[in-house]
Order: structure tokens, then sequence, then C-alpha cells
């Protein structure tokens, strides 16, 4: 059985309670439990085989029995990678069902498949009733969803429903995801600090490197605490920037909350200020998002921050950022998104950007957690005239890239996404090719620590520069620990 979360997520139901063999039709009867048997033997390919014969054979001649084989082909197809076939019997399952019994299984199986497919906030709506009915099962799959919203308060309360003792009394899949959940779960909602490192070094021998730790104090005010709690931060930066003319420190000090309002909207906000030789500044930022349902949202940004070169900071220059961004998913088609950000620079400056990306759904392998895509980036911004050299600010600019993405779960709390783009920019009218190289590893060793690690190479513009033959390369790194 493939170890990723989603997969823990979407496994089987319970195969035994649902329908029986067809006494009219005898094939579609020994299919169904030949199946089942093949998965007591753990070989889904051969149960998926029988119960799709079994679904050939019945065409329509017995709701029960079909039921019986859509549910043992949903078992299959998420056992072995197959999300969206298991999605779509678990449905057609839940439209011919004819008892309570069957009907809450089939809901139950295909939340896991939704959650699969990258529809949590659907299968959370589509188990509540269930949950709150007393149904361990549904509740652990209630969690799992409100995990992966962010819900981490919701969480906590139906992992406590599906198991008030603290042990899960389910099959043995079924505790593995409990544990890995609740891990997850207890995680996030303990107080903690966030030690991290940034480091980047391109071909004009400009160095950049990034000190900093962050205490987070979950509360219970103010927002909707019924989600998740309210995240209190307090943050330090210490920040060194090296250039062959010279050098500057710069120290940040800032404080700040993440909080839901409610199911749909939250925010955060982050003020402070920071300091230099000669000269302390305020910086901040905030966020409103907005996200109904699993297929859209927007999102509302600014920041205030000084421009990271040697040059801007002698001459004192900020940027103020106000940004709108939003996405769309199409099921079973792909995602499409868009950000306009508007930056004003303290020194007169100003620059209009438009960042689009196109993202076709992943295909993913069967039986193994690894996920190959695809993504197209273009971004574009026109600038306006900066009265001191101090930064990379062409009048024009535009990229285009097209990226090969490859994505792997390792276990339910460790994952990789690797990222390769390859394209063209053109400045002012000049053109010239580019490539951009990065991957990220995220995991968690519950209780004690996560990691988050970022590299990458990119020949796309910086604020330092941009041009044929200039290169930036970049590494970030963040260890998290509760307290």
């Amino acid at each position: 059985m493939r170890l990723s979360l989603a997969i823990l997520t979407v496994a089987a139901v319970t195969l035994g309670a649902i329908g029986s063999a067809a006494a009219d039709a005898p094939d579609a009867g020994a299919h169904i439990r030949q199946g089942r048997q093949a998965l007591l033997d753990d070989q889904p390919r051969q149960a998926r085989e029988h119960f799709r014969a079994a679904l050939e054979a019945l065409r329509g001649q017995s709701a029960d029995d079909e039921v019986a084989a859509l549910s043992g082909l949903g078992y299959a197809g998420l056992w072995l990678g197959y999300d969206r076939e298991a999605r779509d019997a678990y449905r057609r399952g839940l439209e011919i069902a004819r008892t309570e019994e069957d009907r809450r299984a089939m809901r139950i199986g295909l939340a896991r498949a939704l959650i699969a497919v990258g529809e949590p906030r659907r299968a959370h709506e589509l188990v509540a009733g269930d949950a709150a009915a007393g149904s361990g099962e549904a509740a652990l799959q209630s969690a799992v969803a409100a995990q992966f919203l962010g819900w981490s308060g919701s969480a906590e309360r139906a992992l406590a429903q599906a198991a008030p003792d603290g042990r899960y009394a389910g099959q043995n899949w079924q505790q593995r995801l409990y544990r890995y959940t609740d891990q997850v779960v207890r995680f996030n909602q303990s107080p903690r600090v966030v030690a991290g490192i940034a480091y980047s070094d391109d071909s004009d021998d400009n160095v950049n490197r990034t000190y900093a730790a962050t205490a987070l104090i979950p509360g219970p005010r103010p927002g909707d605490g019924s989600f998740s709690p309210t995240l209190w931060q307090a943050h330090y930066e210490h920040t060194q920037l090296r250039e062959p003319g010279g050098d500057v420190d710069l120290n940040t000090v800032t404080a700040g909350l993440a909080s839901r309002i409610d199911a749909d909207w939250d925010y955060a906000v982050q003020a402070g200020v920071g300091t230099t030789s000669g000269w302390t500044f305020a910086t901040g930022a905030a966020r409103l998002a907005y996200q109904p349902s699993d297929n859209w949202g927007f999102e509302l940004g600014f920041d205030r921050r000084p421009v990271p070169t040697v040059l801007a900071v002698e001459n004192h220059i900020l940027v103020n950022g106000f940004s709108v961004s939003g996405f769309g998913t199409v099921t079973d088609i792909g995602t499409l998104s868009a950000t306009y950000l508007y930056q004003d620079f303290t020194d007169g400056n100003h620059r209009s950007s438009v960042v689009v990306r196109a993202t076709p759904r992943f295909y993913s392998f069967g039986s193994v957690p690894i996920s190959i895509g695809v993504q197209g980036y273009y971004r574009r911004y026109a600038s306006g005239d900066a009265p001191v050299a101090a930064y990379f600010n062409p009048r024009h600019y535009s990229a285009a890239l097209g990226y090969v993405i490859y994505k792997q779960r390792f276990t339910p709390v460790w994952a990789i996404d690797l990222r390769a783009g390859f394209g063209s920019q053109s400045i002012n009218g000049q053109s010239n090719a580019v490539k951009d190289f990065y991957g990220t590893l995220t995991g968690l060793v519950s209780p004690w620590f996560k990691i988050d690690l970022k590299a990458g190479y990119t020949q796309m513009a910086t604020v330092f520069g941009a041009g044929t033959g200039y290169h930036n390369v970049y590494l970030e790194a963040n260890l998290s620990v509760p307290f």
C-alpha cells in the first residue's frame, strides 16, 4: 500500500457491509467474491479487474450488487492510486445505494477520494452529518479534511470524537492514519519557535544572508477559534547585504497575528520597525483571503520593506506593495491563477506587475506516491524612472517559462517538490533564454521538530540585475521546534 497521506486518507471501505452476490448474475457475483478475496490477499490490481468485470456483467441488473462492485472498485482504485476512478465509483454508488448503511459507507469512501483529488472542503461537508451522528470512521475523515484545510481546531475535535480515549479502534491503516493526523494537529496547535537562515549569491558577487527567529503562540482570540486558534507571532530578523561596492546590515523586529474570521475568510497582520546605521523605518505586512470552496478563491495583500541592495538602503528606499490574486480550478482539467501587484517605491518610482500561472492536473503513478505535472508561467511589469540606480529597474520586463514538476511523498509527513523551468525573458525589448530550477523538502519529526528546506538556481532577473550570463543561487532552511 502506498505510504502517502493522500492514500492513507483514501484507503478502503468496509466491503463486507455492502451488497451480496447476485443470484441472477452468477458471473458478476463470482467476480465480486473473487475481488474481495484478492483485497484480503493484498492483490489490489487483481481485485480492480474483478470488480470492473462484475460491473460489466451486471449492467444495472441489481442495484445492491452494483453498489458492492463500485465499493470494491473504489477500494482497489484508492489503494493503487487511481483516485479519480475511485471518486467516480463512489459517486455512482452513492446515487444508487438503497440503504442508509450503504449510503454512509459510500459517503465515507467518497470523502477519502475527494481528499485524494484535492477537494478537502467538499469531503468535510460530505461526512459532517455522519461524524455528528457518531461514526468514528467519518470523524476520522473529517479530521483529515479539516487538517488539509488548515482548520486545526476542527481537526482536534474530530480526532477526539473518532478516538475519545486517544486510541483509534479501526483497522491498521486507519490507526496509522489517526496517528499521523494526530501528530500534525498536535504540532500545529503547539506554541513553537522557528529558526531560519537564507543565503543567496549571484554572478555579480552580491551576497545576502538572513538569520531569523520567530515565536508562534496559538491563542483563543480574536477570530473564530472553532476552526483554528489565532496564531500570535513575534519575529526578529538580521540581514547582511554584501556587494562589491560595500556592505550593510539590517535588523527588524515585528509582531502580529494570523486568524480566521469564519470558514471562508482568514487574515494576517504584522508590523514593526527596522534599523540600520543612521536609519530607522517602519515595516509590516497584511493579508486578507477568501476561499468559499475547493475550486476558487482570492486574496488581498500589502507589505512594506526596504529594497534589499546596499545602495537602496544607503538611500533609505522602501517599497510598498499592494496585490490582489485569485485562482480557479476546473475539476479534472487544471488550475489558473493570476496576481496583480502594484509597487510604490519611496524614491518616486512605481511598478505594475502581472503574474499568471496555468497548471493542468497532475498525473499520478498508480501504487507509488509520485506525481508529475507541468506549469506555464508568465510575468510582465512596467516601471517608472528611479532617480538613483539602486536596484534593477527596466522600463519593461517580461518572462515566460514552462515548468516540469515532480512531487513525491515519502511518508505522510515527508514530501519533496522539484521544478525545472525553461523559457525566455525580455528586458526593454532585448530577449535571452533563461532557466529556473528549485526544489523543496518538508518533513515533520513529530513531536520534536519540523524542517522546511528550499534551494534553487535561476537565470531570471532579480533586484540586482539580469541578462545573458546572469544567475543566482539561493538556499532557505527553517527548523520549527515546539515548546
